[in-house]
């Protein structure tokens, strides 16, 4: 028999590994801190006469951000728009965000002028603070819902120019290197007791010579697992499961970055895919070609090769192209399908397409929802807005341990 597992952030978020995901992940990429750095001791990064820089990756014009983040979070909330206006800018007396608002819906009014306000107080309350660095209790819940993917999309298409459109390509590059600053902060402090853990958070703030990088990033994922308790991981339960069932061959295929599902769980290569990107690895801005740290030259521009939280995903290498591929094929080829500590949504059309393809094939999938009964029936519903199927089986995560010894078989 074999099985395949599904893993998204949740897998190694609180309570497994306790790496960041979702809203602190996103806030860590937005607010850029420190990140000049910490990605110079990963290569030389000038174009022209643009670097990267400390502070936010959005700019002074970038109202997408707050205007979807206003909207979705009206979509899901039963608030007022001046309840969740006052949320995230309390006791600003000002009306032009609502006027936008009312614009937007309606299409009535100067738009042109509507907008430029709307622009000015963005300018003023969102982008001023966050160059700042003055985050109140009101940004820190924007930053919280804020929806950056559309904005992410919109640069990752000056990848094909990096000399025409210097500024946009550094801002994807920063963006890049501030998923994988906020990744390695995540593991520091796994590993905070150690002695090595200053070793690691050097990279953080001064320049460190590459073979000292390279061997950092080669031995902390390791370090990691000697020091969390890794029998209390959904990967340890699998590891068990599979030790003990000679008959049943395990497969993976990761959202994740890091490589803790195929260290933990042992898995075979030819069946541990990443989807979105693997820690470690690099690639050259230019050749756009994907390969460990060690590999390239001092002199390459290169980042991390880590695909972000966004609609559009840049697969544009054969690299890419075939891990994709397999991870997929593994997907609708298995025998059963387990999905855990992945949260469904409308970024990530290309996983929902491929579950889609196997549940018209009529193939099982079972799903492990994490949360109180609130958050399982919300999750739950999700879920169902995306597939029409009869064929999904719900349980919450409580009961994954159970299910492996006693049910999975059947």
């Amino acid at each position: 028999m074999n099985i395949c597992f599904l893993f998204g952030a949740g897998a190694e978020g609180k309570g497994q590994i306790g790496l960041p995901q979702g809203a602190e992940f996103k806030r860590s990429i937005i607010l850029g801190k420190d990140i000049s750095t910490f990605s110079r001791n990963f290569s030389n990064i000038r174009i022209k006469d643009v670097e990267v820089d400390n502070g936010t990756i959005l700019k002074h014009n970038s109202t997408s951000v707050l205007y979807q983040a206003l909207f979705e979070k009206k979509e899901k909330s039963s608030k007022t728009w001046d309840e969740i206006i006052e949320n995230y800018f309390p006791g600003i007396k000002e009306d032009s965000v609502k006027k936008y608002i009312e614009y937007k819906v309606n299409k009535s009014g100067d738009g042109e002028k509507i907008y430029e306000d709307f622009r000015k107080f963005y300018y003023k309350n969102v982008y001023q603070k966050l160059k700042e660095e003055r985050i109140d209790k009101g940004l820190d819940a924007f930053l919280n819902d804020a929806c950056i993917c559309s904005y992410y999309d919109s640069l990752f298409n000056y990848l094909r120019k990096p000399e025409l459109y210097a500024k946009e390509v550094i801002n994807v590059i920063k963006i890049y290197y501030g998923a994988l600053k906020c990744i390695y902060e995540g593991m520091i402090k796994a590993v905070k007791a150690d002695n090595n853990a200053n070793i690691y958070e050097k990279i953080l703030s001064e320049k460190v010579d590459k073979n000292s990088v390279v061997e950092c990033i080669n031995r902390i994922e390791n370090e990691v697992i000697e020091k969390i308790n890794i029998e209390k991981t959904y990967y340890y339960e699998i590891r068990k499961f599979k030790n003990k069932s000679s008959n049943v061959n395990v497969w993976v295929t990761t959202t994740n970055y890091t490589h803790f599902a195929k260290k933990i769980i042992d898995v075979e290569d030819e069946h541990m895919h990443y989807l979105h990107g693997e820690f470690g690895k690099f690639e050259n801005l230019y050749t756009k070609e994907i390969k460990s740290l060690k590999d390239f030259e001092v002199d390459e521009i290169i980042f991390p090769y880590l695909l972000v939280q966004s609609g559009i995903k840049p697969v544009i290498n054969y690299y890419q192209i075939e891990s994709m591929y397999k991870g997929f094929t593994d997907m609708i080829n298995a025998d059963k399908l387990i999905v855990i500590g992945y949260g469904f949504n409308s970024d990530d059309e290309h996983i929902l397409n491929v579950i889609r393809e196997r549940l018209r094939a009529e193939k099982d999938l079972v799903v492990f929802i994490h949360g109180n009964e609130k958050k399982y029936n919300s999750e739950r519903k999700c879920i169902e807005s995306f597939f029409n199927s009869t064929r999904i089986e719900y349980k919450k995560t409580a009961e994954f341990s159970h299910y492996l010894s006693t049910e999975i078989i059947n």
